[in-house]
């Protein structure tokens, strides 16, 4: 079996590098022009366009391109080994990265339900936070062990 040449290991280290940060930011122009004359994506006009177009929670729909390849993805150059390195790693990783964001957007959830129940002059107890009053409050949104929030009123 063939192994990469050094600037396809360059790039791979690269692309490991913004899979393990969650995040394109440190992005260079050869690791760009990788993604896109050799992987299917499109320019977005340039380097910093290419970088706010997958920032945030939108890291995900540029990860998915290699955790979830489509077929049309494969094809013989002198890229293949690269492209097929890049998604056995994205597919090695994709758990760790998929619960990072599912994390990120329970907290944001979690947030914004404490700031509307605040809004109504309510709260929100945790189990433990229940234990500590004694009781829940006649209308309060309890947030179990398991992720789960209920609402009793």
């Amino acid at each position: 079996m063939k192994e990469l040449s050094s600037d396809h290991q360059s790039l791979l280290k690269k692309f490991k590098r913004s899979v393990n940060t969650k995040s394109i930011e440190k992005m260079d122009k050869k690791l760009y022009h990788f993604f896109m004359y050799h992987c299917g994506f499109i320019a977005h006009y340039n380097l910093q366009g290419f970088k706010a177009t997958y920032e945030g929670v939108d890291f995900l729909h540029w990860f998915n391109n290699f955790a979830k390849p489509n077929w049309m993805f494969f094809h013989d150059d002198e890229y293949e080994l690269l492209r097929r390195a890049c998604v056995e790693y994205a597919q090695e990783q994709a758990h760790a990265v998929y619960a990072h964001f599912e994390l990120q957007e329970r907290n944001r959830k979690i947030k914004l339900l404490h700031a509307l129940t605040a809004e109504f002059g309510e709260e929100v107890a945790t189990t433990q936070t229940s234990k500590q009053i004694g009781s829940v409050p006649a209308s309060v949104f309890h947030e179990e062990g398991t992720g789960q929030l209920v609402l009793f009123a």
